[in-house]
Parts: C-alpha cells; structure tokens; sequence
C-alpha cells in the first residue's frame, strides 16, 4: 500500500485478502474496512496511523496480533473495531485514546492480559465482554464512567481493583464472572447497577464502604454469606436472590425491592431499623428466619414473609399498610397491632402451616 494515506469505508470487507503491510503514509483506516477477512493472517499497525474506524477489523479472527502495542500516534479508535479478534493476547490501552470505545475488544477470547494507562477516562460499554481468559484488571483512578457490560462474560476473571474517581458500578458490568471471589468499592462508589455482579457465583466477599443504591438482581447468583452495609438505604428487587445469605445488617435502608432476598434458605438473622418500606415477597422463603423486628416499617408488602417456615415473631410497631399474604406459611400466631394501621388488604392475617407440598404463591 505505497503512499496510500486511507483505507475507506467497507474496502476490503469479506474479501479473501491475506496480508497487510501498510507504508509509514498511512493515517486513516475506515469503517468496516477489513471486517470479516477470514483470510487475513497478519497487520501491522504503523507509525503515524490516526483512526481506526468502527468495525475494522470486527470478526477477524485469523489475525495474529499476539501482545499488541498500538502506535503513539492514534487517537481515535471505533465502537468493535476489534471484535472477536481471538488472536490478541495481550493489550495496552494507551491514555491518547482517553475512552475504551465500546465493544472496542468483545468477543477477543484469547486475552489474557489488558493494561489501561493512567489517562484513561471512560470505558464504553461492553468493551471488553466475552474476553474469556482474561484474569485481572486494574482500572485507572483517572477513569471517571463506566458503561454497562464492560466486563459481563469474563469467566476467568478473578482480580479487579475499581476506579477511585468513578461513582457506579454499571449494570451488567461483571455479568456472568464466576470466577470472581472478592471485591472491594472505593469510597467513591455509591450505586452498584442492575445485574452488576449477576452469577459471579464465586463472590463471597463485598466491601461496600460508601455504597447507597443497590440495583436489582445485582448479587444473584453469589456465595455471599454476610450482608453488613451501613449506609445502604435503597435494595433493588431480587437483589440477593438466591444466595447462601446467613445474617443481613443494612441499619440505613429505607426502601427494599420485591423478592429482594427471595429463596435466601440459609438467612436466619435480619437488621433493618430504619426500613419504612419492604416489597412483595421480599422474604418469600427466608427459611431460618424466626425472628424480625421492624421498628420503622409502613408498608409490608403482598407475601413480604410468605413461606418462611419457621418465623414466629415479627414486631411492626409503626405499619401502615399490610399485604396480602403477608405471614402465609409462617408460624406467626399474633401480631399486635398499632394505631398508625391504616389499610389491611385481603388475606393478609392467612396463615396456614408449613407444608412442603405447597409453596407456590396463592
């Protein structure tokens, strides 16, 4: 490619080109330009080049870029300009590029290693999803955003060190990252997304320090045992079902999600001063739970304690608004009532005993 200085839209897209060897001339390469080459083996990315348009090099898998150093001189990088290149294994991001574009390297299943240079302000969404073997990622204090999926399918992922400087952690972010055992969230984080850590089924360990918000189905999945979040006030639903939870303590929560702690067996103790608001069926199946004291609760959602076999006391002193269902299958034989109780819905004082063959919803 003697003095060519672009490569256009789509130009050898689908083509059965096999080598690559661009002159120093080089600057722009555009979109699609050599997308799906099932032939190509090798390119060389060279001084000088500016862009990379998106979808480059998308579905090039015969490509051996091997540990990939990008030149000093691009800048611009496409959404999936790399997808499914499964021949990179390692790669530097450098701070020129300033966001991780999105989908930029999904699908490079034989990365194994992703260094992200201070400098680094925004990872895209689903940048890296589906990079299967790669282990560990530190992400830079200079990135302030983070979208969704950036990291959802890294099976092998086992070690991530988060942002100071960005305040979420996006929905669906470690989605499907079983290997993942621990993490810990800088003071900076205060939401953690939907489905963010959605089947890390080896996450048995949770710092969540500052966090306030956390988004539904965000922890199913997990082997988390302990639940202690002190500035926690918002649970989204299904949050933490499925878990092998023991003991909860969120002294700060105010509102908590239907079926938040859904089919959570092992749960047998709950702290929840300042919760005024529990959704349907939030504790459908706490099976262990006995006990729970409610101090500031108004309104118990439909089934909020359905099936929880061996509960026998509940202490709502200030409740406004009882559900249905709300005791059914519990062993909860009395309950007093406060003056603050304004609206009693239909079954909502059914209690029926504990019987493994039923225990579906009514």
């Amino acid at each position: 490619l003697n003095n060519v200085t672009a490569i256009g839209t789509g130009a050898f897209a689908s083509s059965a080109v096999q080598m690559i060897v661009p002159t120093q001339t080089l600057r722009e390469i555009g979109d699609y330009a050599f997308a799906s080459c099932s032939k190509l083996t090798a390119f060389a990315l060279n001084d000088g080049l500016r862009s990379v348009g998106a979808y480059a090099f998308s579905d090039d898998a015969g490509i051996a870029w091997g540990d990939l150093t990008f030149p000093a001189s691009l800048k611009t990088v496409g959404d999936y300009a790399f997808k499914d290149n499964t021949g990179m294994t390692s790669v530097t991001v450098p701070a020129a590029w300033e966001t991780v574009s999105e989908g930029v390297f999904s699908g490079c299943m034989g990365l194994t290693s992703v260094t992200l240079e201070e400098g680094i302000t925004a990872i895209g969404k689903y940048a890296f999803i589906d990079a299967q073997r790669l282990t560990a990622v530190t992400i830079p204090d200079s990135v302030t955003t983070m979208d969704e999926g950036a990291f959802a399918g890294c099976v092998a992922l086992t070690d991530v060190t988060l942002s100071e400087n960005t305040d979420s952690v996006p929905a669906y972010a470690f989605y499907g990252a079983p290997a993942l055992s621990g993490i810990t969230f800088p003071d900076s984080i205060t939401t953690i997304g939907d489905f963010a850590f959605y089947g890390a089924t080896s996450l048995a360990s949770v710092d969540f320090n500052e966090v306030t918000e956390i988004g539904a189905h965000a922890f199913v999945g997990t082997a988390l045992t302990t639940l202690d979040a002190a500035q926690v006030t918002a649970v989204g639903d299904y949050a933490f079902a499925g878990t092998s939870l023991t003991t909860v303590s969120l002294p700060a929560a105010e509102t908590i999600g239907m079926y938040a702690f859904f089919n959570t067996q092992e749960l047998a103790s709950v702290s929840m001063d300042s919760v005024r608001e529990i959704g349907e069926a939030a504790f459908y199946r706490a099976m262990k739970l006995t006990s729970v004291n409610l101090p500031n609760c108004e309104i118990l959602g439909d089934a909020a304690f359905y099936h929880d076999a061996l509960l026998e006391s509940v202490t709502l002193p200030c409740v406004k608004e009882i559900g249905s269902y709300a005791f059914y299958h519990t062993k909860v034989t009395s309950l007093d009532l406060p003056a603050t109780l304004e609206k009693v819905a239909p079954n909502a004082f059914t209690i029926k005993a504990f019987s493994s063959d039923d225990d579906s919803l009514p």
